[in-house]
């Protein structure tokens, strides 16, 4: 058994690049690749949602991870309860969308209501609740 282990920019490069070079230099009969085995990882990003109150700072570590290719995934919009929240500024200073929603006047359920349709509106898979200053509902937290 030949175990290769390989690094590259992405993935994607660190899976084809050895294949290249092992083809071309190492034979013998029987030889076989397994070329599927770091595919499993080879996913589309996870869309993430974030649900927060306060000033983002810990969302910060999130996006950090995002640009440098820690995490593979996207944060498709930062939701709010608050309109003077940091974390709508910090979203906004990194291109993400952001969403205000007013929980005065609604039900808890309302409100999650509102905030579960715009989730979805943008094809959020997780949410991420980052000093989020609300009690969720149980429907909410069963849809999510």
């Amino acid at each position: 058994i030949v175990s290769v282990v390989s690094l590259g920019s992405s993935l994607q490069s660190a899976i084809s690049e050895p294949y290249k070079y092992l083809g071309e230099t190492v034979k013998f009969p029987g030889m076989h690749f397994r070329k599927d085995i770091g595919y499993r990882a080879i996913k589309p990003p996870i869309k993430l949602g974030v649900l927060g109150s306060t000033r983002g700072t810990s969302m910060q570590y999130v996006i950090d991870a995002i640009e440098k290719g820690w995490i593979r995934a996207t944060i498709e919009i930062v939701i709010s309860n608050k309109t003077s929240s940091g974390i709508l500024d910090r979203a906004e200073k990194h291109g993400i969308k952001t969403q205000f929603y007013s929980a005065k006047g609604l039900k808890r359920e309302e409100f999650d209501a509102k905030v579960t349709s715009c989730l979805k509106e943008h094809k959020v898979d997780l949410i991420l609740a980052i000093g989020y200053m609300r009690i969720l509902s149980d429907s909410f937290v069963k849809t999510w």
